[in-house]
């Protein structure tokens, strides 16, 4: 039999996707949270915000836990880093004793930013605006650290020009899998609501068909329109078109990962070759994609990044996709591809 890059054995696909993601990810949960913000004064921002929010959070969520108050300070050398909440979100170490991702020194982000809809312009003073966050796992009881965290940003100011621009924190929304919202944060609240709702694959997306969607036995055909840019790697380059398949890997490949890292209970056993053989049917009847790129500045690493990927959607058809369903649900919430932390890989099915 023909093998894949990993060793194992290629075959015909035997098992249904859906019931080996139920086995596996039992435990994997997400929450999102919605923060409510009002400028003090105007906040320029560049076409992908994604880039100013993340990297200003990381420097308000480093100057709130860092013991030591130093932004240079090297958390690998840090006797404190077993408990310090930015360690833990934005440096995940991948321990000696991992069994998978020896070869880096960090694991994927256990959260993803939710940007607005839009990119560019000037939010202007005493303006509203507002950004997400989905937690994934562990992360999700830090949730007292992210709101000091983003009141902070607001004294710190961000935005993609000078002068930064200043913003209050108003309100901070937990919202549920069927879009219900509460409060777990409202300004000048004394103390803050630590029970969000939380999202389970096994309870809340396995089988439960959005309200335009038809049970998963149904459906042969479906539309991914990606709301940010998604950069999906296949054979060492980033794609200019999107498969289904290409989907499908990316997404197994992160869930294992975020669940090895950052979800308690048993660890993942999915097939991926089954899964990916069965993808691999499912063809692409319409697309439309773009290329794109954003150049960001990493105040830490002091160099700037290119990031290149594509925007747009396409439509998949196939015997297979209800297998599927499941899976492209829960990447509703976790994003695919790379640079997710910043937002990118952001879809929806239609």
């Amino acid at each position: 039999m023909k093998k894949e890059k990993d060793g194992t054995e290629k075959g015909k696909p035997t098992v249904e996707v859906a019931g080996g993601l139920e086995n596996s990810l039992a435990n994997f949960t997400v929450a999102r949270l919605g923060f409510e913000l009002g400028a003090i004064s105007d906040i320029k921002l560049n076409e992908f915000s994604g880039s100013s929010i993340r990297g200003v959070m990381g420097r308000g969520l480093k100057t709130s836990c860092c013991r030591f108050g130093d932004m240079d300070q090297d958390c690998r050398g840090c006797l404190m880093s077993n408990d310090c909440c930015y360690r833990y979100v934005f440096e995940t170490p991948v321990e000696q004793c991992s069994e998978i991702m020896k070869k880096y020194t960090m694991a994927p982000h256990p959260f993803v930013m939710v940007l607005p809809d839009g990119g560019g312009g000037v939010v202007p003073a005493n303006g509203d605006f507002s950004f997400g966050l989905t937690l994934i796992g562990r992360a999700i009881n830090y949730i007292d650290k992210y709101i000091e965290c983003v009141e902070r940003m607001g004294r710190i100011g961000f935005g993609a020009y000078e002068p930064k621009g200043r913003f209050i924190l108003k309100n901070v929304v937990s919202i549920s899998h069927t879009g219900r919202r509460k409060y777990v944060y409202r300004d000048g609240m004394e103390s803050v609501n630590l029970k969000p709702y939380l999202i389970n694959f096994k309870r809340n997306i396995l089988g439960k068909p959005g309200p335009s969607e038809k049970a998963d036995g149904g459906v042969r055909r479906v539309r991914v329109s990606f709301k940010t840019p998604v950069r999906i790697q296949f054979e060492e380059n980033i794609a200019r078109k999107i498969d289904f398949h290409m989907i499908v890997r990316n997404l197994l490949r992160r869930v294992f990962h975020l669940n090895y890292f950052h979800v308690e209970g048993e660890k993942a056993e999915l097939d991926f070759n089954n899964m990916i053989d069965a993808a691999c049917e499912v063809r692409t009847v319409a697309s439309e994609f773009k290329p794109y790129m954003v150049t960001r500045y990493s105040n830490r690493q002091k160099r700037s990044h290119e990031f290149r990927g594509v925007t747009g959607d396409a439509v998949y058809e196939g015997e297979n996709i209800g297998r599927f369903m499941p899976l492209l649900r829960l990447g509703q919430y976790i994003n695919v591809g790379k640079t997710t932390a910043f937002g990118m890989g952001r879809y929806e099915l239609i």
